[in-house]
């Protein structure tokens, strides 16, 4: 028999023009299993629900966007926070725009699955229950959104085109995120995708696929290329990607999402060097290799944050 506990969840819809919609609840069990398997099963369930409601697409998972969502869930349960605004960047789309130096109004429904412009919009749900949501219950969620109008209407718009899911360290947290990209922005993700699987093969073919992604000069790349310079086995690889870091922030100075990834290398024996130079080209900062100093200073500039 399971324990019952007393579960909030907590919906946002953010749709975006790129557009964004963000589902997300709060799961007050911390010891929530399959995580993971509940991160697909939320995207599949949705395009489950827009294919029997009119045939609509299925909305293609990109890694970019869910990216953002863990970041976002993360904050949320770090924080203790409820609602859809965070504290770091605010709406899960502000979050976007900063990291990837995207921009994209609030508050616009899009129009098209490949807009001209970013669109986006937002409305919350709540649930106060006594139950325990896991992988099999998970239709039960899924039922509730299709029940609030708003999230309904926000689910089956066949104008957005693409999501990301994100679930929070400890469960706590789950952002989905909808979205109808420009077809320039549509294209250089999925030219992105593309070179993707290269970044882990030889490393002739990873030193090429890591200029081609530079030379897209899409914003959104800071997530392949941060996780290549992570987690490569290859030592030429994974400076070849910390360097990539760096002229990807000079390519486009008012994107936040390469600093912070740059710091979290610093302590690294392989990358820990070249992480500290670039930081200090890009900031002008010279706090070497003390790392807690380094997030100090961010957590300070990071709003007014442009790269040198």
């Amino acid at each position: 028999m399971k324990r019952p506990l007393f579960l909030t969840l907590l919906l946002c819809l953010m749709l975006v023009s790129y557009t964004k919609s963000s589902l997300l609840f709060s799961l007050q069990d911390k010891g929530v299993k399959d995580r993971d398997k509940l991160e697909q099963l939320i995207s599949d369930e949705i395009n489950k629900k827009r294919s029997a409601n009119g045939g609509l697409p299925a909305l293609k998972l990109l890694d970019e966007l869910s990216y953002i969502a863990r970041q976002q869930a993360d904050e949320f349960e770090q924080g203790g926070l409820r609602g859809h605004q965070g504290k770091e960047w605010g709406y899960c789309e502000q979050r976007v725009n900063a990291i990837f130096g995207w921009s994209a109004p609030l508050n616009q429904k899009p129009n098209s699955t490949t807009p001209s412009q970013d669109m986006m919009t937002d409305n919350s749900f709540d649930i106060d229950e006594e139950g325990h949501i896991d992988a099999d219950e998970l239709h039960w969620v899924i039922d509730g959104w299709m029940e609030s109008p708003g999230h309904r209407q926000a689910i089956l718009m066949n104008t957005t085109a693409q999501t990301g899911v994100g679930m929070s360290a400890k469960g706590t947290r789950i952002f989905q995120i909808f979205a109808s990209l420009t077809a320039q922005r549509t294209k250089a993700l999925e030219d992105i995708a593309k070179l993707a699987p290269d970044l882990f093969k030889e490393e002739a073919k990873a030193l090429t696929a890591i200029n081609k992604i530079l030379a897209l000069n899409e914003g959104a790349a800071v997530v392949r290329l941060s996780d290549v310079a992570k987690r490569s086995d290859k030592e030429k690889v994974r400076k070849k990607a910390c360097e990539a870091l760096y002229q990807l922030n000079k390519k486009i100075p008012a994107m936040k999402g390469v600093v912070p990834e740059l710091i979290g290398f610093i302590e690294d024996e392989t990358v820990g060097a070249d992480a500290q130079k670039y930081l200090k080209a890009l900031t002008g900062q010279g706090h070497g290799k003390d790392k807690n100093a380094w997030l100090k200073w961010w957590q300070t500039a990071k709003q007014n944050f442009s790269a040198k």
